[in-house]
């Protein structure tokens, strides 16, 4: 987080995560607002880019927005979340394997997991690729239809 400049076991680094999983939510909420009003929302992005980077460089990293800037903190689970759905993923295939589950449906149960977990995702991309899921399972089970 801090790349090194704060010791690893220092009280330090609590608030300085916090601040930061402030930082990455105004980031996440400016960057929603590109949808609605483009112009002003790229805007802000440079302005608290310029901001964030500025106050990295001077080594303020417990100020790198202004308190006005700063949005609800974002959880940081994204580590977790990518190794809980490597883990699963990983499970299907292997129950997929030992009980002669077709490809196709052991893909689809693959899709749901990824989904269930990224739900932000599941909106957009993954929503694409479970209707072509589903359409390889309707044609595995249903063939010549």
């Amino acid at each position: 987080m801090s790349r090194g400049s704060v010791p690893f076991l220092s009280r330090r680094n609590g608030p300085l995560k916090s601040h930061a999983a402030q930082v990455v939510g105004a980031l996440r909420a400016a960057e929603a607002e590109l949808d609605k009003d483009p112009q002003k929302a790229a805007h802000d992005l440079a302005r608290m880019a310029l901001t964030i980077s500025e106050r990295y460089a001077t080594g303020r990293l417990g100020a790198l927005l202004d308190e006005r800037d700063l949005g609800e903190p974002h959880r940081m689970g994204d580590a977790v979340r990518l190794s809980l759905t490597v883990v699963l993923v990983a499970a299907i295939a292997v129950a997929a394997a030992r009980q002669g589950m077709p490809e196709p449906a052991a893909i689809a149960a693959a899709v749901v997991v990824v989904a269930i977990i990224y739900r932000n995702a599941a909106a957009g991309g993954v929503a694409g690729v479970g209707l072509i899921v589903l359409e390889l399972l309707l044609g595995s089970f249903f063939p010549g239809k």
